[in-house]
Formats: C-alpha cells, structure tokens, sequence
C-alpha cells in the first residue's frame, strides 16, 4: 500500500482527468467523485480513495455517491453507498449534509452547492415577459 503524499507525486503531472485551462487560471479536473473539478490533493478521489465522494445529476433529484468508511479496498464495487436524493431542496440539502458529514466533512459546502446546482438545473425555465411599448408609440 502506498501513501497518498507518493501517489500525488506520481499522479499530478500525469493524470489522464487534467483539463486545459488558461495557463493563469488553477488546474481543472474531470475526475468522477471530485465536487470541486479543481486538481489537487484535497479534492482528488483517486489519491482519497476510500473518502470518495460523488454526486450526479438524475431524472429527478440527484444521487450520492460515497465509499463506505469499512469497506475493504479489494471489493471496490461492493463498497459504495449509493443514496437516491428526491423531494424539495430543504430536505435534498438536509439528507446530502447527513451523508457527506460522515464521510468528508470538510466537502460539505461543495456538495450542498453541487446539489443546488442540480436542483436549479432541472427546473423549469420562465418564460421572458412580454416588453410593454412605452411613450408616444403607446
């Protein structure tokens, strides 16, 4: 087993997630289970392993993906918690911060913010109102 310091050096030049950005601007990630898409050691699930933490967008509401804390590492399939989060937003916040403060308490903010996002996503856009004619054309 490797420490997670080793496999960062390993890993952080040569991941096949790196996104180009401008050359400025952070280092993006399109690493599954990485809620903030920013390239570093934190936020990395390959390197946390067994912290991962995903969420996606589904038909209604969004699911959470998360590794489970006694899962062992040789069954890498079995060892997922998946749960399925419908209903409101109050309470599709509510059950994301009852799931991810177990697992990464520290993601919690990103991951309320990702399920807003999803929320906001699957709603229906309104339609712009109609522009009333003002002045002497009236």
């Amino acid at each position: 087993k490797m420490s997670g310091d080793l496999q960062w050096l390993l890993l952080r030049k040569s991941s096949s997630f790196i996104r180009p950005s401008a050359p400025e601007s952070p280092l993006l990630s399109s690493e599954p289970g990485n809620l903030i898409a920013k390239h570093s050691y934190k936020y990395s699930s390959t390197i946390n392993g067994q912290k991962a933490l995903g969420i996606k967008p589904q038909e209604k509401g969004a699911l959470i993906v998360a590794r489970k804390t006694k899962s062992p590492i040789n069954e890498w399939n079995k060892g997922f918690a998946k749960t399925q989060v419908t209903g409101g937003k109050r309470r599709a916040y509510k059950s994301t911060a009852n799931v991810v403060s177990t697992t990464r308490p520290d993601l919690l903010k990103p991951s309320v913010a990702r399920v807003s996002a999803i929320y906001a996503s699957q709603n229906p856009k309104k339609d712009a109102p109609v522009k009333k004619v003002r002045g002497n054309k009236a």
